[in-house]
């Protein structure tokens, strides 16, 4: 339900803020937009609960909104409701939202539109992977695609190439130093990832139970976010 005072539904401002005194006078100040007007076919009217009957400059600003809301056309009889018209429900959820956003990506591999979690590390990690699999660090070459004014676009590192997500997560010789000490520690040898989804799969030895498959997923999350 739309709130008659707090919801802007009338004009793009809060009739609580564009009516102070009579906000103040109302009983009831979550009412609903229903409780408060009466549609018929001919005209609208407002019906007030007021904690005394208005008065002086409150009397001004009843006369006011009375005129907003006789002249206001409601395109359903006494509707106060939101209707979410992506779903067929007509209800908001979380997830007709992000079908909607996973409709409107264009990329060549569908596994990237899926969110990879671990409950080991923070959210901010989760959404840093999903950032670095969507392309949406701010790497050079990515700020060059939004038109950001550069020097070069190269590694400012190495040198050796242009700074991706995938350059800077893994092929920059920095990066690789990380990765060729954290294998060797944990015993995995050279590092055998070569993609950004697979550094961020955790793809370990096939021998590694659950949890020890999650915690080296982690590891490498970390080891990526630091990098």
């Amino acid at each position: 339900m739309l709130s008659f005072w707090n919801s802007r539904w009338a004009t793009e401002a809060r009739l609580s803020g564009l009516f102070p005194r009579l906000f103040r006078l109302e009983v009831e100040k979550d009412a609903a937009i229903r409780e408060r007007v009466v549609v018929t076919t001919t005209s609208n009217r407002l019906s007030g609960n007021w904690t005394r009957l208005p008065s002086r400059r409150t009397s001004r600003e009843l006369d006011n909104l009375n005129n907003l809301i006789e002249n206001y056309e409601f395109t359903v009889q006494g509707g106060d409701t939101c209707f979410w018209k992506i779903a067929h429900t007509g209800i908001f959820t979380i997830r007709s939202l992000s079908l909607v956003i996973d409709n409107q990506l264009i990329e060549e591999d569908p596994r990237l539109f899926e969110t990879l979690r671990n409950n080991l590390v923070p959210k901010k990690l989760e959404i840093f992977v999903w950032r670095a699999r969507q392309k949406r660090l701010p790497v050079m070459k990515e700020l060059d695609k939004r038109g950001i004014d550069l020097n070069s676009v190269r590694c400012p590192l190495c040198d050796d190439d242009l700074e991706t997500v995938d350059h800077s997560l893994i092929f920059c010789k920095c990066a690789m130093d990380v990765w060729d000490r954290v294998f060797d520690w944990w015993g995995f040898g050279s590092m055998a990832n070569f993609s950004i989804d697979e550094l961020f799969r955790g793809n370990g030895p096939t021998s590694a139970s659950t949890l020890g498959k999650k915690i080296w997923q982690a590891v490498e999350w970390v080891c990526a976010y630091l990098i």
